[in-house]
């Protein structure tokens, strides 16, 4: 279940338009101080995770055309004033699938507890997800291996405190 959310819309340079939801605050976008805003930088955050591109130009936010605005600073104020209003998230990328799986999903967590269960060994595998839970929400299932949270590596950690620190310091964001 995703948090609601807002659509902005891009020029992808194709002579195409590519329209994505946001639905999560940080959108960790890096882009032009002038307009048009063109994304400069492919980095991890929500932008990267819905999609959005290094090149794309900005043309409308939550149905706004902001091609139509004069200065960089009323768009900043559109994209703040929209963004503002999403709700933060922390979010968890897993490796699923079991056994040397690349495959990943990574899913936002809004509110704690989460209500999985993990046993104190790495990689930390998810052991049980409590039945209507935000995990259990969130499509967590038994299996999965946490690779990341708030795009901070556990997987390749060297011992389990270490994980459980970076999981404690970023879970208190909810």
């Amino acid at each position: 279940m995703k948090p609601k959310g807002f659509p902005i819309t891009f020029d992808t340079g194709s002579g195409e338009e590519e329209t994505v939801w946001a639905y999560s605050k940080p959108l960790g976008l890096e882009y032009n101080k002038e307009l048009p805003i063109k994304i400069l930088v492919d980095k991890d955050g929500h932008g990267r995770d819905i999609g959005i591109k290094v090149g794309w130009i900005m043309k409308a936010v939550n149905g706004r055309d902001i091609t139509q605005y004069e200065k960089y600073e009323d768009v900043l104020h559109v994209m703040r004033e929209e963004v503002g209003k999403l709700p933060g998230g922390v979010p968890l990328t897993f490796i699923v699938g079991g056994g040397n799986s690349t495959e990943e999903k990574t899913v936002w967590a809004c509110r704690a507890p989460l209500g999985l269960k993990y046993h104190q060994d790495l990689p930390v595998t998810v052991s049980e997800v409590e039945d209507e839970s935000h995990a259990d929400e969130l499509g967590i299932e038994v299996g999965w291996v946490l690779k990341s949270c708030n795009y901070k590596d556990v997987y390749n950690k060297a011992n389990f405190a270490e994980v459980n620190k970076v999981l404690h310091e970023e879970m208190k964001h909810l």
